[in-house]
Parts: C-alpha cells; structure tokens; sequence
C-alpha cells in the first residue's frame, strides 16, 4: 500500500490524490473511493471523473509527472441515477444561496452520498427541485454538472426553502438555507488610492457581533504577507498588517491593484427525508478593487 492525501476537489470532475510510486493506476482509483487518508506525500496523481461509456481525454499529464485516468470505469461513481430508480431517503442534497454585489445565486444538486464520486440523480418527470423566498416560488434549471440554478436580483430575506416534490416516493419539501445578514465594506472604497504604510484598515456595516467574517486580500504586482483565507470577529473593523511587502523588480510603479472579498456564511437545516444527509449553506459575499500605494522605493 502507499499513503494518500485527503483528495481536494479542483472542479466538478477532477480529483487530486497524492500517492508515492511506485504506482498502480487501479489501485489508486480504488482506494480513492475507499477512504482519505491525510498523510503528506512529494507526488500527486490527478484522477479525472469521466462519465461511463466517455473516452478519457488525451493530455499529455506523464510528462507533468501527473496520471490521468477514469475512476468511474472502476465502480467508484461520478456517473448518474435515475430518480425513478431511488427512494429519497438514498438521497443526499448539497443547497447553496450566494448573495453577491449584483445579484443572488440558488443551487442545489442532488447526489447517492456525500462521498467522493458519488453519482448524481437525475430527476425524472414528476419529480421537481425549485426554491422559495418570502411569497416567491423559483423552479430551478438543471445545467450539464446536475446542478439545478437560478439567479434573481431579488433580496431573499433571512432564509431561502429548496423543495424537492416527488410523484412516486416522500418529497422533501424543506431544506431550509439560512441567510448571513447582509452588509457592506465602507472601508476601502472600489477605485480608492489607499496609502499604505505597514497597515490597511478594513471597516464594514452593520456588524454582526458573536459571528465570523472570513476574508481575501489579494495585490497584483506586490507580494504581501499571506493574508488570505482568515476568520476574524464580525465586528466591523479589522486592521490588516500588511508588514514587509517586497515589490517585485519588474514593477516600476509603486502602486497595487488589490482586492478585497469578504464573506458571512451560514449553516441551515436539511430536510430529514434525506436520510443521506446534505448541506444547506447561505453566504453574503461583498468584494472591492482598489488601489495600495506603498512609500516610494
């Protein structure tokens, strides 16, 4: 046997595994498929979901020490089911509502589990996924992922309902997504020049006092210190401590383009007819560009 790394998704078709050569293709598809064991390894194997029956692209992946190949030719998953062919308590739904600067995303996917190349239902007729805000009844598309979507530029209120109804078998009519209070970043502001001298202060509205904000500060053409991905206090106010940001010795200027993406999340409540279990996630998301202006070199 060899170690693996926890898989990571890259997209909705690709798996990363990391294992240690040597390396046998079908065992590492198996084992993806088996469980995720976390230790660290220098090689990494890219597995590509392909639906059964589909030709696995040609890449020229060996040459990039990478290995390519379908995990579902081997019974793993990542095909499809047909809804007529499962009770809803085999089900396990994936609910999202994303409110961003312009507009509000709703998506839900419906799949056999949790787990790594599960298969996704397709819902057949007499079965029907839609979602509901306030008096507001949204019937929700099914693009090529089996993702169901819809976008409004309404404002959905505190909690967005997804309704699964089935013709054959229980319907599970609420999944309940709950929705972060929304807000807005007062400070910076998009197009601002923002002198910068070790510090960036980040002021947002209203707070949400006892929760979390997560936050993404990213600059082209500097590199600061590794300030992205971060949890911090919902409290309106936040000083970034940018330290030492050495500018790169091709940019002459020393101006940034920056960006800012913050983030309220919140956990909802799975409808219980899904016996598989689900998740049901609401985020505000705000995000500005602007520009940091360091002291002259």
């Amino acid at each position: 046997m060899f170690p693996l790394l926890t898989p990571a998704r890259i997209d909705e078709t690709v798996l990363v595994v990391a294992v240690e050569p040597p390396v046998d293709v079908l065992d590492v598809a198996v084992l993806v498929g088996i469980e995720d064991v976390g230790l660290a390894s220098p090689w990494v194997a890219r597995v590509l979901c392909t639906p059964q029956g589909e030709e696995t692209p040609s890449m020229t992946a060996q040459q990039m020490g990478l290995w390519l190949f379908p995990v579902c030719a081997v019974g793993i998953g990542c095909g499809s089911v047909k809804s007529a062919d499962l009770q809803t308590a085999g089900m396990y739904i994936t609910a999202e509502v994303e409110t961003d600067d312009w507009e509000t995303h709703l998506s839900a996917r419906i799949t056999t589990g949790p787990e790594w190349g599960a298969d996704r239902v397709e819902l057949g007729s007499g079965d029907r996924l839609s979602a509901s805000y306030g008096d507001v009844l949204v019937d929700l598309v099914e693009d090529n992922a089996g993702y169901h979507r819809a976008t409004t530029q309404d404002v959905v209120g505190d909690e967005v309902v997804f309704h699964l109804d089935r013709s054959s078998d229980v319907s599970a009519p609420s999944t309940i997504v709950t929705m972060p209070p929304l807000f807005e970043i007062t400070a910076p502001t998009a197009g601002e020049v923002v002198d910068v001298e070790g510090s960036l202060v980040v002021e947002w509205s209203p707070p949400d006092p006892g929760e979390e904000v997560s936050y993404v500060f990213t600059q082209s053409g500097c590199v600061p210190n590794e300030e992205a991905g971060f949890d911090v206090e919902d409290d309106g106010y936040l000083l970034l401590d940018l330290g030492e940001v050495e500018v790169e010795p091709s940019v002459t200027s020393d101006q940034c383009e920056a960006t800012l993406e913050m983030t309220r999340q919140r956990e909802g409540v799975v409808d219980p007819a899904f016996e598989e279990g689900g998740e049901a996630v609401g985020r505000v998301i705000r995000t500005i560009g602007f520009t940091t202006q360091y002291p002259a070199r």
